[in-house]
């Protein structure tokens, strides 16, 4: 088993970590932003080419791309994947310039700080920290940034549709500080109902489609909801 015999934190200082975070805090990535992900991937991708790090853009949808980073290991042990979203939601009615990441009692302020370029930022620096100790892992390590977790997750979908494999991963989706072995997943579902029109003295002779509507959501809270808890 390869053991790690170095401080990670030897190799960077916080102040690059602090900067890193400030700079993907600045670059809007929400779906209102030309080009969506575009400019943030293509800062991500040539910050950690600029350290030496294998990595590579992989176009998924509308030229909006995926970052796969690799730092090889010499196959003796497992594989570990870092994964983020490069997405974050939309910056509208907030009380804060949203793209300035200024500092206040140290923290960092911005939309997308905690969801996720702060998780992003912590992953490209310990690939980092990493390559500059000249460290050789057992197994790759390996970083994706995907597009589009706040929609449709299509990132992470071609994440799991290729040939790219971990034998764990950890994903920076934030927990309030505790460990969680999954977060709930998303699926978008379409659902019909049909009608028959009637007139309205004759309601009995016609379907209401708003009725079943309704019936169908309540169905889906009682039987459903206690489900997903």
């Amino acid at each position: 088993m390869t053991e790690l015999y170095f401080n990670p934190r030897d190799f960077y200082r916080e102040e690059e970590l602090i900067e890193l975070t400030q700079s993907l805090i600045k670059i809007p990535s929400h779906k209102d932003t030309p080009g969506f992900e575009r400019e943030v991937a293509e800062f991500i991708n040539q910050f950690l080419l600029n350290e030496g790090i294998e990595s590579e853009l992989h176009p998924v949808i509308d030229g909006r791309p995926n970052i796969v980073a690799t730092i090889r290991g010499d196959g003796s042990g497992h594989s570990l994947m870092f994964n983020g979203h490069t997405d974050r939601v939309l910056p509208y009615n907030m009380t804060i310039e949203p793209f300035s990441a200024f500092i206040d009692d140290g923290k960092i302020f911005g939309r997308g700080s905690v969801d996720m370029k702060g998780a992003l930022a912590c992953f490209m620096m310990t690939l980092v920290a990493v390559k500059r100790s000249g460290f050789i892992p057992g197994g790759d390590l390996i970083f994706t940034g995907v597009i589009g977790e706040e929609g449709k997750s299509e990132g992470t979908e071609y994440i799991v549709n290729s040939n790219i494999r971990a034998d764990a991963a950890i994903v920076g989706e934030p927990s309030d500080y505790e460990y969680a072995i999954g977060h709930r997943g998303l699926e978008w579902f379409d659902v019909t109902f049909y009608g028959k029109a009637s007139h309205s003295g004759k309601p009995e002779l016609g379907v209401n489609a708003i009725e079943q509507a309704m019936t169908f959501i309540n169905k889906v809270k009682e039987v459903l909801y206690p489900k997903l808890k």
